[in-house]
């Protein structure tokens, strides 16, 4: 199935809003743990792309892993998208 670069776009966006409501919840969901009240974050990256013929995942894998530390060098407890661009490489964006 072909895809075009807009639905590639509002996949990963979509994909972004799953994450973000994650997020969300992880957020406002406390734990207690032996009597004390835990509040956790989490830091999520999204990477979306269209493989070619014989592509590994490797780079998928990569681009997800780049968005993952650019949400926890950004502040930690965020989400961040990382989209194949037509010319090349990777763009990595909050939600």
């Amino acid at each position: 199935m072909m895809l075009s670069s807009s639905v590639l776009a509002a996949n990963v966006e979509g994909a972004g809003v799953v994450a973000e409501r994650m997020r969300e919840k992880v957020a406002s969901t406390p734990v207690q743990w032996e009597g004390n009240t835990i509040t956790l974050t989490v830091s999520i990256g999204v990477s979306s792309t269209v493989p070619k013929a014989h592509d590994e995942m490797n780079g998928l894998i990569k681009s997800a892993d780049d968005a993952l530390y650019a949400a926890k060098d950004a502040g930690r407890n965020r989400v961040m998208l990382s989209a194949n661009q037509e010319e090349g490489g990777f763009d990595i964006t909050p939600v």
